[in-house]
């Protein structure tokens, strides 16, 4: 792997896809590289390359903890990276917003991953945290040989909080399929105004609407809108004219 595909596959852009078809579709370097210039990344030089690399998949374990660690709730357990062979005595960790502290043993943690830089090895470890911690956000510090480092603490719940106890009734529509007599034979704002209102009152929760993009004006047959010309615009065709 180059340098400068090290640094698609950190950023999160690949270099195919696979259609519906079963074909396989390769993306050019100029693709990529215009994926990486919308990101407003500098790949201009090796040097930058290199740094950003460096950055995004070296630097991360040579800190003890994340920005965000998560914990879930029903299993909480933090995540740390050191150097393999430190796996000794004890880490503090402290939450002062809930008045939280617990003592967590290197002895006691599972290996979950390493990396090898510059020979020597680092390993990611599991640290299970013995007491409760409430679901929510919060601002921790894991200290380790008295140096303190920050994480944000996120504890997620064990499963979904519901929108409410009570059923939900909703309805599914295209827009385009509505039809009145102020449209002119195709659904508009307009008209999902009035179903909304309409269906308020007989205790409707929600309207689950088809999507609502720029479809391909010069080529009809491309009528699916889940395969727009553009995620960012409107289908003008939804414009109600008698209310511009």
């Amino acid at each position: 792997m180059s340098p400068f595909e090290q640094l698609c596959y950190l950023y999160g852009i690949g270099s195919e896809f696979t259609k519906y078809t079963g074909e396989t579709v390769n993306f050019s370097y100029q693709v990529r590289e215009a994926a990486l210039k919308a990101c407003n990344v500098d790949f201009y030089s090796n040097d930058s390359i290199n740094a950003l690399n460096y950055e995004l998949d070296i630097k991360p374990w040579h800190n003890l903890v994340p920005a965000v660690s998560l914990v879930d709730e029903s299993e909480p357990y933090l995540k740390i990276k050191i150097r393999d062979g430190e796996d000794k005595g004890l880490i503090s960790l402290e939450v002062p917003e809930i008045d939280f502290r617990a003592e967590l043993s290197l002895e006691n943690a599972v290996i979950c991953g390493d990396y090898v830089d510059a020979d020597t090895r680092y390993i990611e470890l599991k640290l299970p945290i013995s007491k409760h911690l409430p679901v929510g956000y919060f601002s921790a510090e894991v200290t380790l040989r008295e140096e303190v480092f920050i994480t944000e603490l996120w504890v997620t719940p064990q499963q979904a909080v519901p929108f409410s106890e009570k059923k939900q009734l909703g309805i599914s529509v295209q827009l385009y399929t509505l039809t009145s007599s102020s449209n002119y034979g195709f659904g508009d704002f307009s008209d999902l105004q009035q179903l909304i209102r309409k269906s308020a009152c007989f205790g409707i929760d929600f309207i689950l609407l088809n999507p609502l993009h720029l479809l391909f004006e010069d080529q009809p047959q491309r009528a699916s809108p889940y395969s727009p010309s553009h995620r960012g615009l409107i289908n003008p065709l939804y414009i109600s004219v008698n209310d511009a």
